[in-house]
């Protein structure tokens, strides 16, 4: 939400994602590029990615 953007929730949120995720080999999160600086400060690195979505199997529709 934009009004509560600045008051560390997500950070909190994230933060308490990844130490219960620490003992992963590896944990992949995609998110637009305009997010990518949120995240490095969080210590996760970009790369690039493909995916292939078939939407009309999506849930919810």
């Amino acid at each position: 939400m934009p009004e509560r953007q600045g008051e560390g929730v997500g950070r909190e949120l994230v933060e308490r994602m990844l130490k219960q995720l620490g003992n992963l080999y590896m944990i992949d999160l995609c998110c637009d590029d305009g997010l990518v600086p949120f995240y490095e400060q969080l210590g996760m690195h970009r790369v690039n990615g493909m995916v292939l979505r078939n939407y009309e199997r999506q849930s919810g529709n």
